[in-house]
């Protein structure tokens, strides 16, 4: 049988609540090769030169619809991967789905379609779920199903996916609180099918909240899920929902312990280290709320001199966030700010560069805000040690797709804080990156809630998880 990997994207209009209102649909034409005049959202078939799945559904979009997917549209989410037999092709069908979604209502007027269809409409998602446009393309309504979520949901993901203020463990908090408000966009009579909705549900919010910052909110989803089989004993859906609820509540509870014990590991471990020094300077950037947490008790109490060192974070300036929250707290603490340029200079005062890692691969490189890594570099260099703190819920794999790690935003936020004069009329691109990777041969010390981790013992908290994963979000979902 031959395999295919396909991309098809939905195209939606939302309501002003966010719900789908419609959907763009196509028929595809004679002239293409399979199911002919059957009706179909955007699709083609990924490439071996395509560096991933949503770079050909942006390629197929402007192609077939001559819609510009950045200008024109909002990527939405990413469904869970579908996988169809068609025995008449000889053909197994791996299909990636995209939810779309206008960024205003008069755009749908421009879509023009290319040669692969012959008419396209916009129609209500009941039309195609209830079987009133047809025939579809084989698969078609289950694959939107797979990128259709509850209200509930599909507003919490958007508070996920728009907040570039809070640490990746106050979203992973704040992605339990999502999950147990969407239980109740969970309905059906049937305790398998509500387990697999509950699933397929906890799927999106750990893959399509903030997929920079996912290692900690899918951790937290796994542990939920974990939780409810363990409790429930599928016999009823009344029952089902009280257990999910009453598990995500105690996991919210229990998040402020695993808090405090970090804190705890992390206390002893900088009283280990001002003993052997006779002092302490930190060098650190970002606004990690586990960071900050974790500092405002060293300062607190310091087991000797303690000094802080922190660079702005441009250009949402969370470093600066970090140093006003900790001052706030502790007048008396010693604070000096620097601009990013000036890690050099502050690297070779620093006894220990502190990283609130939001990502720790089994293989031990972490994943954190852009400019960690020339800061462990030169740290390094300089003699500091270089410290990466996190709760072990954060040990995940890294994405693939470049794009989910290194998270790029519009230049409009560097532009904001130049001179108009310098702004040049020719094509100049801006970068501007949020995340990046530092390699675990610079870390010197893992430090979670369990004390300080060695890569071996990083690799076995990645195995138990990933056994959840499989077992949660594994092929059958």
């Amino acid at each position: 049988m031959k395999q295919r990997n396909v991309v098809t994207s939905f195209i939606a209009q939302l309501s002003r609540d966010g719900n789908i209102s419609k959907i763009l649909l196509a028929k595809r034409s004679t002239k293409v090769h399979t199911y002919r005049e059957h009706w179909a959202s955007i699709s083609g078939s990924i490439e071996t030169n395509d560096p991933s799945p949503i770079a050909r559904a942006r390629i197929e979009i402007s192609e077939e619809t001559s819609l510009d997917p950045d200008a024109h549209l909002d990527l939405v989410l990413a469904g869970k991967p579908q996988h169809i037999r068609d025995s008449d092709l000889d053909t197994h069908w791996t299909i990636h789905p995209f939810l779309f979604a206008l960024k205003s209502p008069e755009l749908a007027e421009r879509v023009h379609i290319d040669w692969e269809h012959t008419e396209a409409k916009w129609a209500p998602p009941e039309e195609l779920e209830n079987a009133v446009i047809r025939p579809t393309v084989p698969g078609l309504v289950e694959t939107f199903r797979r990128v259709r979520v509850g209200p509930l949901v599909a507003r919490g993901l958007r508070e996920l996916q728009n907040d570039t203020v809070s640490g990746a463990q106050e979203m992973a908090v704040h992605a339990l609180r999502v999950f147990r408000d969407g239980i109740d966009d969970v309905h059906t009579n049937d305790p398998n099918e509500f387990w697999r909705r509950l699933r397929m549900m906890g799927w999106h919010i750990a893959k399509n909240g903030r997929p920079s910052m996912s290692a900690a909110i899918e951790g937290g989803i796994l542990r939920a899920l974990t939780d409810v089989k363990k409790r429930w004993d599928a016999t009823s859906v009344t029952t089902g929902r009280d257990v999910a609820q009453k598990v995500v509540t105690e996991l919210i509870s229990a998040s402020e312990s695993v808090t405090s014990r970090l804190k705890t590991a992390f206390l002893k471990f900088m009283a280990d280290e001002g003993r052997n020094r006779g002092h302490i300077t930190i060098l650190t950037l970002s606004h990690s709320s586990t960071l900050r947490n974790c500092l405002a008790e060293l300062v607190r109490r310091p087991p000797v001199f303690v000094k802080l060192l922190i660079l702005e974070s441009r250009p949402a300036n969370e470093g600066v966030a970090l140093a006003k929250r900790l001052v706030d707290e502790n007048p008396n603490v010693e604070v000096e700010i620097a601009s990013d340029a000036s890690v050099g200079l502050f690297a070779q005062q620093a006894t220990h560069l502190l990283l609130g890692a939001d990502r720790i691969t089994p293989s031990g490189d972490i994943f954190n805000k852009i400019g960690s890594l020339p800061a462990a570099i030169l740290a390094r260099r300089c003699g500091a040690k270089v410290v990466a703190v996190a709760q072990r819920d954060k040990i995940s794999k890294s994405s693939d797709d470049k794009e989910d790690y290194l998270e790029e935003h519009a230049g409009d936020e560097l532009l904001r804080a130049w001179d108009s004069t310098l702004k040049a009329n020719g094509k100049v691109q801006v970068r501007n990156f949020y995340f990046e990777k530092v390699p675990a041969d610079i870390v010197d010390v893992f430090l979670t809630e369990e004390g300080a981790l060695d890569k071996e013992m990083i690799g076995n908290i990645w195995d138990s998880r990933q056994e959840a994963e499989n077992t949660m979000f594994g092929e059958e979902l």
